[in-house]
């Protein structure tokens, strides 16, 4: 039988007011489907253990965004669009107990974008400076294959794991304080963490970190070309002149 932690979980009352209470299961998706079968639509799940309750905050968005923010806000929208609940009415929900004020004058003006007829995800993309790129495109692609749950739970995780990353590393005045990372021990193949890849559209020119495959894709290239011309390549960039 898998170990169980203690959740607690913020719904809306019968007096409409919001109330807190507690339940025990193995993780978040169970407690949500526990209370979705006792008829309860929680607001937030959160572990009273995580890293959640730190304040991190996240750069190159507003000052007033942070990781705990937009972690809550992407938990909170993925268990409420499990659970049945309308996209306006949880929109209108979030508004109303999201705290930081830049938050919630997006989530506002997505409400109101998304009642007058507008996709979630191109509502969202008008605030790029408090919902990140990769978000975006997450929820676009739900709407389009028609996953729009399963993609609000995918960054609901992608969050959370950042922060729990965030939080055990300190930053000081811009550079990581830690300076034991030679110590960590490498990771074998089946000790690594399953990696999502997503394609998100951009008008920019192709470049960045698509160089880090270089080292392992050019000896065998050049193997390649030596097995089918009989030439051997040692120096990089490519080129016809070198078969010649």
């Amino acid at each position: 039988m898998p170990a169980t932690k203690e959740f607690t979980y913020e719904t809306v009352g019968a007096a409409g007011k919001r109330v807190k209470g507690k339940i025990e299961a193995s993780n978040e998706a169970t407690a949500a489907l526990q209370l979705k079968q006792q008829g309860i639509i929680p607001l937030s799940i959160s572990d009273s253990s995580s890293v959640l309750q730190r304040e991190l905050s996240i750069p190159g968005l507003s000052g007033r965004t942070t990781l705990k923010d937009l972690s809550v806000f992407s938990r909170q929208f993925a268990t409420m669009s499990a659970a049945g609940m309308s996209l306006l009415r949880a929109l209108g929900v979030l508004e109303e107990q999201t705290e930081a004020s830049s938050l919630k004058k997006a989530i506002n003006e997505v409400r109101l974008d998304v009642e007058a007829g507008m996709p979630l995800s191109a509502a969202m993309d008008k605030h790029d400076r408090v919902f990140p790129t990769l978000m975006v495109a997450m929820v676009k692609s739900g709407e389009t294959g028609g996953f729009l749950d399963d993609a609000l739970e995918r960054i609901a995780m992608n969050f959370e794991k950042d922060a729990a990353l965030r939080g055990k590393i300190t930053i000081d005045r811009g550079r990581v304080a830690e300076t034991n990372f030679h110590q960590y021990e490498p990771l074998r193949m089946n000790e690594m963490p399953d990696v999502e890849v997503h394609i998100v559209p951009s008008t920019d020119a192709p470049g960045g970190m698509g160089e880090l495959c270089t080292p392992a894709i050019a000896p065998a290239v050049g193997n390649a070309i030596f097995a089918a011309t009989g030439k051997r390549i040692r120096r990089l960039p490519f080129s016809l002149e070198k078969l010649v």
